[in-house]
């Protein structure tokens, strides 16, 4: 199948198939949810795992099922931006003044692991895990507007100089590994904080991965605007072949979520009142 020819495309196909089973599931509970938060790229412009100078919004929905009170399975689409520069405050590689900003739009398929399933915790702390397919297209700002870097190509991607080298991907999929907190606000109504990591297959978020280029193959090839944002340092030249970026790891980014999770139906033949932060006069604790 053509679906299943590519990593990349074999795990969009995982994550399309979990969210369709989700029509066909009998789940105990079933929940909607609104998700904001913040989200920070990791990677050549920016090596920290957290760094808050780098934090873009992000907004999502999603749609959540339990089976059984231990496991919950989501479906989740979010919405943001990721962002690296070489001017940022820290930079190790100032000299390359290299930036990128790119749109994110992300679907994942995750699943959850509750450590507490008493009815009489407020506070349930959680693993999560999963997989994503997203979206990507880095520009770095300009004069005027936005200058997108995939069709510059400029690392020598698609160039015969380079055959190993081929054009970036906007479509690429991700690993979710994270944890975090769920509060029981009331009867029907969840609150989440976590923090998710996206371990992704891709070196590319920033446009930076291997060595410069050749100057003259790629301004042959692409144009005088693909050498100039192939290299925007002080020196003169391309330093061809140098190191641009590290092609040893790739990159990654997270979300720090909150999330707001609504109770819209659930099996029970009879209630189940748990404990919560608001709850109603003489709801019992009890099955």
């Amino acid at each position: 199948m053509l679906l299943l020819r590519t990593p990349i495309r074999r795990i969009f196909s995982l994550c399309t198939l979990f969210v369709l089973s989700f029509s066909l599931l009998r789940a105990q509970t079933m929940q909607i949810g609104l998700i904001g938060g913040g989200a920070n790229y990791q990677g050549e412009l920016q090596d920290k795992y957290i760094n808050l100078d780098g934090i873009s919004a992000v907004v999502g929905v999603g749609v959540f099922y339990s089976t059984q009170p231990r496991f919950n399975f989501s479906a989740e689409f979010i919405r943001g931006t990721l962002t690296g520069s070489d001017a940022a405050p820290g930079a190790r590689n100032a000299a390359r003044n290299l930036q990128f900003v790119t749109r994110l739009y992300e679907l994942s398929a995750q699943g959850r692991f509750n450590f507490i399933v008493n009815d009489e915790a407020l506070i349930i702390p959680y693993v999560s895990g999963g997989l994503s397919g997203f979206y990507i297209d880095p520009y770095t700002p300009a004069e005027g507007g936005r200058i997108y870097l995939f069709p510059l190509g400029t690392e020598g991607q698609g160039l015969r100089e380079y055959p190993d080298r081929k054009m970036n991907r906007h479509l690429n999929a991700a690993i979710l590994g994270g944890g975090g907190l769920a509060l029981r606000v009331s009867e029907n109504l969840n609150l989440d904080l976590d923090v998710v990591f996206r371990k992704t297959f891709t070196d590319y978020i920033d446009d930076v991965s291997s060595t410069y280029p050749e100057a003259q193959a790629l301004l042959k090839a692409r144009g005088p605007l693909a050498v100039k944002y192939s290299y925007r340092g002080s020196a003169p030249e391309i330093p061809a072949g140098s190191a641009r970026g590290n092609p040893a790891t790739n990159d990654m980014y997270h979300v720090i979520a909150l999330r707001f999770r609504y109770t819209l139906s659930t099996n029970n033949l009879r209630p189940v009142y748990g404990k919560s932060l608001f709850r109603k006069r003489g709801w019992p604790y009890t099955r």
